[in-house]
C-alpha cells in the first residue's frame, strides 16, 4: 500500500529525496520489481509486434476509409482551383465599378432584339416664318419615339415604332400616342427585300433621312408638302455594286399614316432610283430621282402625278444638298395645277465632328395658278455634336418670306436630340 503523501508529489520532481517510510519507498527499487520489470516489458513489445500486422491486414474499412478520404480531399482541390478561375471573371466590386448593366430577354424566338428611341425638346420665338409655325413663341416636345426591333434567324427583321409628342410643327392641345414605323422586312437577298407594313414612302431625298441625322433642325416646307410621308402598303427595295446604285418600289393606299381605309379602288405607286457616280475617297457625288402616281378622293378628286431630283457633293468636311420636288394635279373637275419647291443647302464642319455650321436657301409655290401664294426662306444654323448625334444641340435661325406678309418673318429655333 502506498500513502496518500505519495500523490501529493510532482511526478517530474523525481530528483528530489523521497519521504521516509515504507510506504513510500520506489517500487523500482524493491527487488520483487526488479525482477518483474524486464520480463513484463519483453512479454509488451512481442504482443504488439505480432498483432499489429495482423490487425492492420485484417482491416479492409481502414483501406476504404483512407480512399474516400483521399478522393474527397481531391474533390476540395478541384473545387478551390475552380472557384480561383470563377473569382479573377467576375468584375470588379470596388466603389468606383460600375454597376452590372441590366439585360432585357426576349419572351419569343427571335436572334436579336433591341429597345431605343430618341427624343426631341425644341423652343421657338419669333414670327411665323412660313405656314407650318405658330405666331406665338413656345417649348414643346417636338417627338418623343419609342421602339422596338429585332431579327429572325430566316432573314426576317421587324420594326415597331411609336411617336408620344407632338410629331409635328402644329399646335396641338395635347400629344396622343402615334405609331410611325410598323413593319416586317424578308431580307432574302441584298438585291431584293420585301417590306409589308407603315413605313417611309421612297420619294424624296430629305424626307427619307432619318430625323435625327437631317442637318437643319427642320425639312425645308417643299419637302414636307409635296413628299408621300409614311403610309400603308408594300415595298420591295435593294442595292446593286457595292451599294453604289440602289432603288426601291412601293405599292400603297396613297394615304396618311394610320389609315385603316383607302379613298377608292385604286393604289398609289412610289419609287427611287439613286446612286454613286463619282467617290475618290476626297471628293462624292451621289444622284438621285423618285417619282410617284395616285388616284385621289375626297378633297381633291383627281389623278397626281410627282416627280423629284436630288443632288449631294461631300468634300472635306463640306457637303452640298440640293433638290427639286414638283407635283401635277390633274382634276376630275376644275382646273389642274401644278406645286414645286426646291431648296439647296451647305454645310461645314467648323470643328471636325463637334461644330457645323449650315446655310439654306428654299422656295415652295404651291399653285402656279394662284398669285401671291409662293414662300422663300433663308435658313443659318450651327449643330454642336456633344456625343454624336446620340447628344446633340441645334439652333436655326429663319428669315422667311410667306405669302401676305408686309415684311420678313424671322423666328430662332433650337433643339435637344437625345438618342437611347
Amino acid at each position: 500500500m502506498f500513502s496518500a503523501d505519495c500523490f501529493q508529489k510532482p511526478v517530474f520532481e523525481r530528483t528530489k529525496t523521497p519521504p521516509a517510510g515504507p510506504e513510500c519507498a520506489d517500487p523500482a527499487t524493491t527487488p520483487a520489481m526488479n525482477r518483474a520489470l524486464p520480463v513484463r516489458g519483453f512479454l509488451l513489445v512481442s504482443a504488439i509486434s505480432v498483432l499489429a500486422p495482423i490487425a492492420l491486414a485484417e482491416s479492409p474499412e481502414l483501406d476504404a476509409l483512407a480512399e474516400r478520404v483521399k478522393a474527397l480531399e481531391n474533390q476540395v482541390e478541384s473545387l478551390r482551383k475552380e472557384n480561383q478561375v470563377l473569382r479573377q471573371q467576375l468584375p470588379a466590386t470596388d466603389a468606383k465599378s460600375k454597376p452590372p448593366a441590366v439585360n432585357v430577354v426576349p419572351q419569343g424566338k427571335e436572334t436579336k432584339f433591341a429597345l431605343g428611341g430618341y427624343f426631341h425638346i425644341n423652343a421657338e420665338m419669333g414670327e411665323p416664318a412660313d405656314s407650318r409655325f405658330p405666331e406665338n413663341d413656345r417649348f414643346f416636345l417636338r417627338k418623343v419615339r419609342l421602339g422596338v426591333k429585332g431579327s429572325f434567324k430566316e432573314n426576317v427583321d421587324f420594326m415597331l415604332q411609336a411617336d408620344v409628342g407632338n410629331n409635328s410643327l402644329a399646335s396641338n392641345a395635347s400629344y396622343r400616342v402615334q405609331a410611325t414605323d410598323v413593319y416586317v422586312t424578308w431580307k432574302a437577298n441584298p438585291a431584293a427585300n420585301l417590306t409589308v407594313g407603315q413605313f417611309k414612302t421612297p420619294y424624296g431625298y430629305e424626307q427619307l433621312i432619318s430625323e435625327t441625322k437631317t442637318i437643319s433642325i427642320e425639312r425645308s416646307l417643299a419637302s414636307d408638302s409635296l413628299t408621300m410621308g409614311r403610309q400603308t402598303g408594300a415595298m420591295v427595295a435593294g442595292d446593286f455594286f457595292d451599294k453604289k446604285l440602289s432603288y426601291a418600289a412601293a405599292i400603297t393606299n396613297g394615304l396618311a399614316a394610320n389609315n385603316a381605309y383607302n379613298d377608292n379602288e385604286q393604289f398609289a405607286y412610289i419609287g427611287r432610283v439613286s446612286g454613286v457616280v463619282f467617290d475618290n475617297k476626297e471628293v462624292k457625288v451621289s444622284v438621285g430621282a423618285n417619282a410617284f402616281t395616285t388616284r385621289d378622293t375626297g378633297s381633291f378628286t383627281g389623278r397626281r402625278r410627282g416627280e423629284g431630283i436630288d443632288a449631294q457633293v461631300s468634300f472635306a468636311g463640306a457637303e452640298l444638298d440640293a433638290e427639286l420636288l414638283q407635283t401635277q394635279f390633274n382634276r376630275d373637275t376644275g382646273a389642274d395645277y401644278d406645286a414645286r419647291g426646291w431648296s439647296v443647302m451647305g454645310s461645314y464642319f467648323l470643328v471636325p465632328n463637334r461644330w457645323q455650321a449650315l446655310a439654306r436657301y428654299e422656295t415652295y409655290d404651291p399653285s402656279d395658278i394662284a398669285n401671291n401664294d409662293r414662300t422663300d426662306m433663308v435658313v443659318l444654323g450651327v449643330n454642336y455634336f456633344i456625343k454624336g448625334d446620340d447628344l446633340k444641340l441645334s439652333l436655326n435661325y429663319l428669315i422667311g418670306d410667306p405669302p401676305n406678309s408686309k415684311s420678313n418673318q424671322e423666328r430662332l429655333l433650337a433643339r435637344l436630340q437625345v438618342i437611347f
